[in-house]
């Protein structure tokens, strides 16, 4: 705070003095000598006149910059379930994560999405993509995807069995980079009935969740799809449900949507893809004022991503599964206003929900090795991120211990959780320190999450 006022004096000092040297200066050059009247107009007034100017002047430029987001619209009323602190309900909950798989624009697996990360490399101009002015956008683009390829495997499958075809750029990009790690992702699920005897005669779920922009008439060409690559595993999911999900909130509800289940539970393997780069979305994002350009520094960056974890039964005592990290049951809640609203620099949502988390966890701060945030470039949310963290985690590097996934992926959607938390279960692994995850993405919804390393087997 001195150091702030030493540099504002000697800033306005500064000014005051170039002010007075070219008035006296002119009045030198004119052989003028000035009266009191003149040295209170030119040598007061007129230095305090420049600095309100340039204070006007910058407080225009910063709300052009900066404009107030608009209020958002009246919320549907939330059950119960939803509102109350899970850890009001019940005991904490845990699901051991027995695998995780990832594909993004910064590469296929956890260990290159976290390289990418720590070395700070972002989405750039995408060579393809271009917006109204005909400047390229900037996105986070997975390569090497045979989208033609697919969308004529879909038209010929949609023939066979009389669905409606799928014709949404978006959707196919989507599904093609799902399909790179679907065999791998079906494998772990093919396995993970082997795994225990309490789990051997009980099928896995599965739940793949989609944005609510795919139109539902598009579900049964992906469920048809989906078995065709089924079809090879000797143990097939016993339930698959594509479920819409508008939030991370939503999905990571479902995660914890049931009681602790006895030793008797299957297996839930949960996968979400989404893209953004399709011409029809960028048109539709820059005519909403959301896209990220050289006129809104403050939009979003279009980014594309697919993800799939296998979660073993939910239970009480973490211990109960060695070799697999855990994850927390969620804390969720809502701002009462979108970031950018009258007094919301102020709230304190994220915070509670940090706390309530590492509560439930029965945790201290200085335990966290990594925060893992699913915020982008945009600065009010990295400010919302850090003033949760506080004090507390200021044994951790903001530049390698404080990821952001939407700044090195771009807008990966619903997508945004599953990476998080398996990035999380990778590290807290390897660095056998737990890892916080904090949802901060959304307008309105807040979520934080703890994931803890494996518990060791014990000596023999």
């Amino acid at each position: 705070m001195v150091i702030r006022i030493i540099r504002t004096g000697f800033v306005l000092l500064l000014a005051c003095s170039l002010v007075w040297a070219l008035v006296l200066a002119w009045w030198a050059d004119r052989l003028h000598t000035p009266s009191p009247r003149d040295m209170l107009l030119y040598m007061a007034l007129l230095p305090l006149a420049l600095l309100g100017g340039y204070a006007l002047l910058r407080a225009f430029i910063d709300g052009l910059r900066y404009p107030a987001v608009p209020a958002a619209a009246p919320q549907p009323a939330i059950s119960a379930q939803t509102s109350t602190p899970p850890e009001q309900l019940r005991p904490a909950l845990w699901r051991p994560l027995k695998a995780s798989f990832v594909h993004t624009a910064q590469g296929a697996g956890v260990a290159q999405l976290r390289n990418a990360l720590e070395a700070g490399r972002r989405p750039g101009p995408d060579p393809q993509l271009r917006d109204a002015d005909g400047f390229p956008v900037f996105a986070g683009r997975v390569e090497a995807l045979d989208c033609d390829d697919l969308a004529a495997r879909l038209d010929t499958l949609a023939s066979r069995i009389g669905a409606a075809p799928i014709h949404q750029p978006a959707i196919v990009r989507a599904l093609a980079i799902l399909e790179h790690a679907l065999p791998d992702i079906l494998a772990a699920l093919d396995e993970a009935p082997t795994e225990s005897s309490a789990t051997a005669t009980l099928a896995p779920r599965l739940c793949w969740f989609v944005p609510q922009s795919w139109p539902s008439h598009c579900f049964p060409m992906l469920e048809a799809w989906l078995l065709e690559h089924r079809e090879v595993l000797e143990h097939p999911p016993g339930e698959i449900r594509i479920v819409p999900a508008a939030s991370t909130a939503e999905l990571l509800q479902v995660l914890f949507g049931e009681h602790p289940a006895d030793a008797g539970s299957a297996p839930l393997l949960v996968m979400a893809a989404e893209s953004s780069l399709a011409e029809d979305v960028i048109l539709g994002w820059e005519h909403a004022g959301t896209l990220f350009n050289a006129h809104n520094q403050h939009g979003r960056i279009p980014g594309e991503a697919a993800a799939a974890l296998l979660f073993g039964p939910p239970r009480c005592d973490p211990a109960d599964d060695i070799g697999a990290a855990r994850m927390a049951e969620a804390v969720r809640d809502r701002r009462p206003a979108p970031p950018g609203t009258h007094n919301s620099t102020k709230d304190e949502t994220l915070s509670s929900v940090r706390s309530r988390a590492m509560s439930q966890a029965q945790l201290q701060p200085e335990q966290i090795g990594v925060v893992i945030g699913d915020i982008d470039h945009r600065a009010a949310s990295a400010v919302e991120v850090f003033t949760a963290l506080g004090d507390e985690f200021g044994h951790l590097d903001p530049s390698t211990d404080v990821l952001a996934l939407g700044a090195g992926c771009g807008d990966t959607g619903i997508v945004a959780p599953l990476l998080a938390l398996a990035l999380a279960s990778e590290l807290a692994t390897q660095d056998a320190r737990p890892a916080l995850c904090l949802f901060a993405q959304d307008s309105i919804d807040r979520a934080a999450v703890v994931v803890t390393p494996a518990p060791a087997r014990p000596l023999s």
